[in-house]
């Protein structure tokens, strides 16, 4: 019971009903609103809970089998034949080196350093002239190419062919040059009697291991190099591409081969992927460093190949780029 006093000339005391007193209806949407709110964001927790135990993401890279060249042997790069883009065939010659530590002739004689400057010269003369015989074939092919397209060649195209076939012609002219010079080199060297020559002390070739094309050429003619540096990078016509993945080590045994996986490409643009295989990065030691052990990450490596062959082309444009892979976990 409520009581109430009403003003007049008498006090009365009167009784009302009991009730609430009535809510103003703005106050009744605003704590909808804010019960909505807090509903939904449990609902996201729960499904960012869910779809992070189902799901995983990991960064990788784009791979396009590559073929580094550098010398056996330490040396002065004296020439690089082929060009950044380049096509070459299996056996052509990629970069000519001379041996960096010098050789003196047995005995110091000057007859023998003489005989072995000369041979010297006339190996450098033989294997130009097998040089320019390389180009040549390819220059040739080219012509032939062009001949080949010929019902369905351009405007320039006369003048290209009559720019390769002039090409041709000077390279013709310089073997028959060298040729000379490599017949006068060897009329100057005498049987040496005595005279040991050091195969070290030769210079020496690089030649192409397949069929490939040039893709980056990282030392400049004329650059000390020692062995192994690469110089150059090959790449076969058709390479194998794959993104390799680094996966946390909980997820060994959910990653399966064949499992299919999108891979997100720098432009924001996605393209699909096939696992082929999985390799744990795991190692069985500690690293000993300033006398801290400090163990290795274990990471899983996933090796995730192109399904098809226009997603093939699209990461073969994108060697060494990062990417981003995510998956479904395999229960």
């Amino acid at each position: 019971m409520r009581l109430r006093n009403q003003d007049s000339g008498q006090s009365v005391v009167r009784e009302a009903p009991e009730d609430d007193s009535p809510r103003p209806r703005r106050t009744r949407v605003t704590t909808w609103l804010y019960v909505l709110f807090l509903v939904g964001l449990v609902g996201l927790a729960i499904w960012y809970g869910v779809y992070t135990y189902f799901h995983y993401d990991a960064p990788g890279q784009i791979r396009v089998q590559r073929t580094v060249m550098s010398p056996e042997r330490d040396g002065r790069i004296q020439t690089i034949y082929p060009t950044e883009g380049e096509t070459v065939l299996q056996g052509d010659s990629l970069m000519l080196m001379i041996p960096g530590q010098p050789c003196e002739p047995t005995g110091g004689e000057l007859t023998a350093r003489n005989q072995r400057e000369s041979r010297q010269q006339a190996e450098l003369l033989a294997q130009r002239i097998e040089d320019l015989r390389q180009k040549r074939a390819r220059k040739q092919r080219q012509l032939d190419q062009l001949r080949e397209r010929k019902a369905l060649e351009l405007g320039d195209a006369e003048s290209r062919r009559n720019d390769l076939e002039n090409e041709i012609y000077e390279i013709e002219t310089k073997i028959d040059r060298l040729r000379i010079q490599r017949r006068q080199a060897q009329e100057n060297t005498s049987s040496a009697s005595g005279t040991l020559e050091d195969p070290e002390c030769k210079p020496f070739v690089v030649s192409a291991p397949h069929d490939g094309r040039v893709t980056r050429v990282h030392e400049q003619e004329f650059a000390f190099v020692g062995s192994g540096t690469p110089v150059l990078s090959l790449t076969r016509l058709s390479p194998s591409v794959a993104v390799l993945a680094y996966l946390e080590r909980d997820l060994t045994g959910y990653v399966q081969r064949d499992d299919t996986v999108r891979v997100l490409l720098p432009n924001g643009s996605a393209t699909r992927g096939v696992v082929r295989e999985t390799y744990s990065t795991a190692q069985d030691f500690v690293q000993v460093k300033y006398d801290v052990y400090k163990p290795y990450p274990t990471r899983l490596l996933a090796e995730i190949v192109p399904p098809t062959q226009r997603v093939k082309e699209k990461w073969k444009a994108l060697d060494r780029t990062r990417v981003e892979v995510k998956g479904e976990i395999n229960q």
